[in-house]
């Protein structure tokens, strides 16, 4: 395995979600195992310049996975949005608003 994190929305065309009304692109990144029950990934998505985002945005998302017995997970899922042109892997940088933290419990599927 090589680390590489992509993944689709469903809604990434418009719709409710995390940005609401937004259209925007895959997600892309890295993921890495930490132990042998922990996961950890960043990945970054580009939010197209439309009605519900007049100027676009890229989105940073840091996932933690916790993988528990019998085939179940938890783990949190947190986001923030930049302004276009700005690098959010610069720690000078701050998003345009306060981070998002949500926390997820679910089943593995493979």
């Amino acid at each position: 395995m090589d680390g590489t994190l992509v993944a689709f929305d469903s809604i990434q065309g418009g719709g409710s979600g995390i940005v609401s009304n937004a259209t925007y692109g895959d997600t892309v990144g890295k993921w890495e195992c930490q132990n042998n029950k922990v996961a950890t990934a960043r990945a970054i998505v580009y939010i197209y310049p439309t009605g519900a985002s007049a100027n676009g945005s890229i989105a940073m998302n840091t996932y933690r996975i916790n993988f528990r017995s019998n085939n179940k997970c938890d783990g949190t899922f947190n986001y923030n949005f930049w302004r276009l042109g700005t690098n959010p892997l610069n720690k000078k940088n701050k998003p345009i608003e306060k981070e998002s933290r949500n926390r997820f419990v679910g089943y593995l599927i493979f």
